[in-house]
This record gives C-alpha cells, structure tokens and sequence, in this order.
C-alpha cells in the first residue's frame, strides 16, 4: 500500500466526500472531512462506461438476447407498427440474416443460453387476440428454432435463468390489457425446467410482471428484481432464490420495471439499468448489487425502457433498442468496467 512518500510532491484532489463514481483505478484524492488520504483500487463496485455500439438492424423494444458482445442472439419484440417472429445474430461486428422462429410471438419472449444453445419462454402473441401469453417454448441449435415442451402457465414480462438444460421462469401476466382484456393479472407463478419437462414450485413472495433479472444466473440462484403489481406501480422489491424458496432482500434505490440486468453468475454480483419509473421517466440509473447494498455506477448514455438485456458479468453488459417513438430505438450500447473498491493510505 502507498504511503505519504510516495505520493509527496504529486497534485491531489481535495475532496469532501469519497465519490460514487471515481474517475480511475489507481486514483488518489484527499478526503477532507475524515482527514485522510484514499486510493482506488481494483475490486469492489465496477466503474466504467457505456459506449455506443452502433446501429441495430432495425428499430426493436421489448426484444430478448443472450450471449456476449462478440457472441449476441438477439430475438423477438416490436416496433410502431411491426411485430418480430425471429433471431438476429451479432458477431462482435456486423449482424446476420434473420432467423426466423415457430411460434407468432413478439414482446416478453425472455430466455436464457449462449448465442448457439439459447431457449425462448413463452411471450405474447400479437394473433389472433393481442396481448395473450402463449405457453410454448423454442430452443435455438445455432441455425434454426424448433418448438420444445411447453410451459404450465402462460406468461410474458417474466424473470428467468439457467441454460438449456437447466431454467426458471417465475412471474409475469397471462394477458396485456387490451379491448378483450380491459383488467392485467400479476403471476407468482415459478418453474423450472429439467430439459425435458416443466415444474411449478415455490411462488414468489410478491406477484408481480415486468420483472428485472439476469439470465447469466444459474437456474438455482434466480433473482426477481423490481416490476408492477398494479396499473402503473413501479416496485424496488428484490427477491433471491436458492433452488428451492424466495428471499426477498434489500430493495433498489430506484424503483423501476422493464430494465436490463447482467450478472457474472452470482447473486452478489450484479448490475440493473434503465427501466421505467412513471415520475422521472425512462430511466438511465445503473445500480450495482454487491450482497449487501445497492450503490448507483456509470448510468447508461440516455433513457431506455423495454431494452433487451445480457451480458457475460456486472462489467460487462448491453442493453439494445428502446420504447417506440423513444430516441435511441435503433441503438445499442455497452458496459465495460472495473471493479473498484476506495481504500484508505497510510500517512507515515
């Protein structure tokens, strides 16, 4: 650890507090309230940046992914007047042909996988009654979809995670408020998936749809974060499963439904971004999880609701497209960082 010598004779900030987010690793400042010298170090909460990944194919909002940034299956969702029944695949580079999938579902169609062995549950489908969950599930190979078994409960807006062979589905709604649906259910409803049938277990503690989550998890460590269980509610509810009950633990800062998540495949290590919260609007806060607390890193660019989501950890995550009419619809950017944690120095 450095000492006063070796920082002697350098310019250091003079601070009152220590920062939420610090500049670098390697950063040295003066606290003046507590009267001593701090350092940034590796570990700890990620500090880094959102960047522009360019443009998307198309214009897309409430889409799924899986994958990495150099490996990204993005699927589904819609536009202003568009519904998407297939696959795009991303290189690192450029984006291949569409792929198109089985079933007639566009938004809520999340899954879990790599962008070769990914599984799509449920959704909604836009015919022939608009806004109603369907119960199959599809599983892509790296070339084609095909049709698997299907789920017990019918939902979209769900949490989920696990791989192909291994997956949880929990939450949701059975049905999008349309003309022939004027009322929404909130499901508490979780399964899992043994790759060759579906299971009901253990319900979440709060029913709610809209749910954030990361489907880098594995299928015995679940989180359900956020989401609405009323008409125009925003939750920062927070829910750990360990393979067999829910927890529910510390809430968000920022109450928000319909963001992204990305995880490094622990329940103590994960980022939120966007969503929506109907006071500030589209959000672009990005909080990090560390098994403790929540603490608020680099926020995204701009606003985005309804993006899709993955990543490979809590340092590395992307988020695609946005609600229609929104900026940024036909964009995609993504979160490189390190992690950091503030240590104080001696000074003798």
């Amino acid at each position: 650890m450095a000492n006063y010598k070796d920082i002697h004779g350098f310019t250091i900030q003079n601070l009152d507090e220590d920062p939420s987010t610090p500049g670098a690793i390697g950063q040295i400042y003066y606290n003046s309230t507590t009267g001593q010298f701090k350092s940034v170090t590796s570990g700890g909460v990620p500090i880094g940046t959102w960047s522009s990944g360019g443009t998307l194919p198309r214009e897309t909002y409430n889409s799924a992914a899986t994958g990495t940034v150099s490996a990204t299956l993005l699927w589904s969702g819609y536009d202003d007047s568009n519904y998407f029944n297939d696959s795009l695949e991303f290189d690192g580079t450029s984006w291949g042909s569409p792929v198109n999938m089985n079933v007639p579902a566009t938004g809520g169609r999340f899954g879990v996988g790599t962008q070769t062995a990914s599984i799509a549950i449920c959704g909604y489908n836009p015919n022939p009654v608009p806004g109603i969950a369907m119960p199959q599930v599809e599983s892509y190979n790296g070339s084609a979809w095909t049709e698997i078994v299907d789920v017990n409960n019918a939902v979209s807006g769900h949490g989920v995670a696990g791989d192909t062979s291994n997956a949880i589905k929990y939450g949701g709604t059975q049905a999008m408020v349309s003309p022939s649906h004027p009322t929404k259910d909130y499901e508490d409803h979780t399964e899992v998936y043994n790759g060759t049938s579906w299971t009901e277990v253990a319900d979440l503690n709060t029913a709610r749809e809209s749910i954030i989550f990361a489907n880098t998890l594995p299928y015995t460590a679940g989180v359900a974060i956020g989401g609405s269980n009323a008409p125009g509610s925003v939750l920062g509810i927070h829910e750990q499963w360990n393979g067999s009950a829910w927890t529910e633990t510390t809430d968000l800062n920022t109450a928000r439904n319909t963001g992204g998540g990305a995880s490094d495949g622990t329940q103590t290590s994960l980022i939120i971004y966007g969503g929506n919260n109907p006071a500030p609007g589209y959000l672009a806060v990005n909080e990090f999880w560390n098994g403790t607390s929540w603490t608020e890193v680099n926020d995204l660019s701009a606003g985005r609701y309804g993006h899709g989501h993955t990543g490979a950890s809590s340092s590395n995550a992307m988020a695609f497209g946005n609600y229609p009419s929104q900026s940024n619809v036909n964009t995609w950017e993504h979160f490189v960082a390190a992690d950091f944690e503030i240590k104080t120095l001696t000074t003798s």
